[in-house]
Formats: structure tokens, C-alpha cells, sequence
């Protein structure tokens, strides 16, 4: 998991704190995905589990975008 923190605050920079964060929330929805899929494989096949992730990783990582940080969008 230290890993996972370490390469989004290498990606974005900024705030120690809001990349552990956010890697953490990334971390769980994966992780739980991956429970309810290895607990009950026959209702969770990869289609499903790649619509459920979608909608739950795409903020987390639309938010690590340099276009959506406050400071980019007044530069630009």
C-alpha cells in the first residue's frame, strides 16, 4: 500500500496527507471489490466488477488531475 501512496504523491505532488487519502479510498474500493468477487465469484464476474469500479475510482483519480486542482484552472 506504500507503494500505491508513493506513486500518486509522485504523480501529483501537493499534500502528503490528501495523496495517503486518496490512495487509501483507491486501495479500499479495489480491495473490496476484489473480497465480494473472490467470495462470490459466480455473482461477481470481471464485467461486473469493472462497471462498479468505474463510477468509484474515476472521481478518485479525475481528482488527482492537474486540469482539476483549483491553481491549474487559474493559470490556464
Amino acid at each position: 500500500y506504500a507503494r500505491i501512496e508513493e506513486s500518486l504523491l509522485a504523480w501529483v505532488g501537493g499534500d502528503v496527507e490528501v495523496a495517503r487519502l486518496r490512495a487509501a479510498a483507491l486501495i479500499a474500493a479495489v480491495d473490496g471489490v476484489g473480497v465480494r468477487a473472490t467470495m462470490e465469484p459466480e455473482r461477481w464476474p470481471p464485467e461486473r466488477q469493472r462497471r462498479l469500479l468505474e463510477p468509484l475510482v474515476r472521481p478518485l483519480l479525475t481528482s488527482f488531475s492537474p486540469e482539476t486542482k483549483p491553481h491549474a484552472r487559474a493559470k490556464a
